[in-house]
């Protein structure tokens, strides 16, 4: 199976239902889970993984799993903190629908501080924190740090630059803050 790319679709074998059962199989080795799967051409917009095992969790999310809410929601209430990289792997699709992606203050941090997100990308989600940056110190003194290191001028309105300079900790920077 591994070395053989199963068609789309056929009217003599159902090849989605197939793909499925492999996907959510618990009894495979992680290792041949990972070898049977390896040469798949198709992704999941849904799917019920919550009972895998982390890695093969993993893997789906590096390998088959879109960026969608219901794949989000289930690894943010299965599998601590994949969800973020789901959110890694597909960034834009994030942005665009960040209202249909539930985060708290812990998500947003482990967002603002991923090794995997571009400076730009964090730059510009910024802009849908809102309250979040003037309540939080920890992610005030992220979204300081994230904002000098674009090193552009930015305008704030006064609760968030009071906020930024109440809980930034920051060295002295050539950033300019108007």
């Amino acid at each position: 199976l591994s070395k053989e790319a199963m068609i789309l679709k056929s009217d003599s074998f159902d090849y989605s239902t197939f793909r499925e059962k492999i996907l959510l199989c618990k009894e495979i080795s992680e290792e041949s889970y990972i070898h049977i799967l390896e040469k798949s051409l198709y992704t999941r917009d849904l799917l019920s993984f919550e009972e895998l095992s982390e890695n093969k969790v993993k893997y789906l999310i590096s390998n088959i799993l879109n960026t969608t809410k219901v794949n989000y929601d289930l690894l943010r209430n299965n599998f601590a903190d994949n969800h973020i990289k789901l959110i890694e792997k597909n960034f834009n699709n994030f942005i665009t629908k960040t209202e249909d992606f539930e985060t708290d203050e812990k998500d947003i941090l482990l967002i603002l501080k991923s090794k995997n997100i571009t400076i730009d990308n964090k730059y510009n989600y910024i802009s849908y924190l809102k309250d979040i940056i003037v309540n939080n110190k920890d992610i005030s003194n992220k979204v300081g740090e994230i904002i000098i290191s674009k090193g552009i001028k930015i305008e704030f309105v006064f609760n968030l630059i009071n906020s930024l300079i109440e809980n930034v900790t920051l060295k002295w920077h050539k950033g300019k803050i108007s």
